[in-house]
């Protein structure tokens, strides 16, 4: 009989917290992807318009408050801790820095 043993990779919170981010990521990134939609091809649906800028403004909202807080536990002068930056934080940082571009020219109304 073979029996396999199957280790879950050990997540530190930092690890769970990056989730969380990319988590909130995808909610606004697919919020958008439909809020674009909406005002290209459905200009005639101005509630479910209104409904997605007042929840895209909310998430946008809740993702900079945790960009914000991972920011300032990473680059805290007052770490004694050495935090290495992986892979995965540079990817968080950067996916973060174009959602924010991308919702902020959307804001304009000339604009997507």
């Amino acid at each position: 009989m073979i029996k396999e043993t199957f280790n879950l990779p050990s997540l530190t919170i930092i690890d769970l917290y990056i989730l969380l981010i990319y988590g909130i990521q995808t909610i606004l990134f697919i919020n958008m992807i439909i809020s674009i939609y909406y005002r290209i091809f459905r200009k005639d649906k101005l509630v479910i318009i209104d409904n997605l800028k007042k929840r895209k403004s909310t998430i946008n909202f809740y993702l900079l408050i945790a960009i914000s807080a991972l920011m300032i536990f990473l680059f805290n002068p007052f770490n004694t801790n050495n935090i290495e930056v992986k892979d995965e934080l540079k990817s968080v940082l950067f996916t973060a820095s174009i959602t924010q571009i991308i919702f902020l020219l959307q804001k304009e109304n000339n604009s997507l």
